[in-house]
């Protein structure tokens, strides 16, 4: 399997995460299963297109339900003009939140240091990207907020627990941005958490 990452900058922590999230995504061609997990990672070698010390990613990759292996590679290549990297933000963003928020208790450290570390990526190379991210952010946590008065789904739940916990712990200014356009009662439990933290 092999599948082109459009590099914006480099490093990156977006590349890295999209690999994974990519990864998590795919069945074992030979069970169906979604879990394949890296067992080994290699560098490609580099490209002529790109002046980076690596061309990709070469992962063996095997099922834990079948046993059965195989290699994925993520094979870097330029970014075109009409890619933007919020899309890729956003595909990560969403793994993330359905990884996380789909056990029993959410997994809050994966959640908010995979975040924090692609935030503070984004804030040194694409500072421009970051009003559309605290946007996503926002919108998703008025909707979760809202949801959770009309429903019983755990999934619910903690996905306005992670995102809750996450504002929580993001740098002042970006704290401030959010906290000021969310409902109140949302605001209190937020700030609350903030003050734990």
């Amino acid at each position: 399997m092999r599948y082109e990452i459009p590099v914006y900058w480099f490093p990156s922590a977006l590349i890295v995460a999209k690999e994974y999230a990519i990864l998590s995504s795919l069945e074992c061609p030979n069970c169906r299963q979604k879990t394949l997990k890296r067992v080994r990672q290699e560098a490609l070698p580099p490209t002529p297109q790109l002046p980076y010390p690596i061309g990709g990613d070469k992962l063996t990759c095997k099922c834990e339900s079948c046993g059965y292996s195989l290699t994925v590679e993520f094979v870097f290549r330029p970014a075109k003009p009409d890619e933007d990297p919020f899309k890729d933000f956003e595909l990560i963003y969403t793994f993330l939140l359905d990884n996380c928020a789909s056990g029993w208790i959410p997994d809050y450290a994966s959640f908010i240091n995979d975040l924090l570390m692609i935030i503070e990526d984004i804030k040194i190379n694409r500072p421009d990207m970051l009003e559309r991210i605290l946007t996503k952010f926002l919108n998703d946590l008025t909707s979760y907020s809202s949801q959770i008065e009309t429903t019983t789904d755990i999934k619910v739940f903690n996905s306005f627990k992670l995102i809750s916990n996450f504002i929580s712990r993001l740098p002042e200014k970006e704290f401030e941005w959010i906290i000021e356009k969310i409902p109140k009662k949302v605001r209190n439990f937020i700030q609350a958490l903030r003050q734990r933290a």
